[in-house]
């Protein structure tokens, strides 16, 4: 039987995982103009920002939950995969509120294919320099 110190552990984990990624999505919500435009507008980007912020930490609590499962008297396992999991979904919404703060634009299939490509990056001119800031 699982003690409920790993559950409440993993909960409190998630609980500010989620606030850290409501602060990263922030950067990319226009609440001024969803303001602006009237209480409905502002009401959906508000949800749709609460609601996003849980949708990307989800294949993280699944993954989590599977490994509770599967190795219930380790916790330390589920620990490392929350950690791990969360940790990439966190670097990627930074990576895409970085590329939206730059370049107005998020991640999309052009910019994967760009990132991918062999000599993608070149063909905009970009140097040693804009490869490494992009690592």
């Amino acid at each position: 039987m699982i003690s409920n110190s790993p559950h409440r552990s993993l909960a409190y984990f998630f609980l500010l995982s989620y606030l850290a990624l409501l602060a990263l999505a922030l950067d990319t919500i226009k609440l001024q103009q969803a303001w602006d435009s009237g209480l409905p507008a502002f009401a959906f980007i508000v949800a749709s920002w609460l609601c996003y912020s849980v949708y990307y930490l989800l294949p993280s609590m699944v993954l989590t939950w599977l490994t509770q499962l599967v190795l219930p008297r380790k916790p330390v396992f589920s620990y490392a995969m929350a950690v791990i999991t969360t940790s990439l979904t966190s670097l990627l919404l930074y990576a895409n509120a970085k590329l939206y703060a730059l370049y107005g634009m998020f991640i999309n299939s052009f910019i994967i294919n760009l990132i991918t490509t062999p000599g993608g990056i070149d063909s905009l001119g970009g140097s040693q320099a804009s490869q490494l800031g992009m690592a």
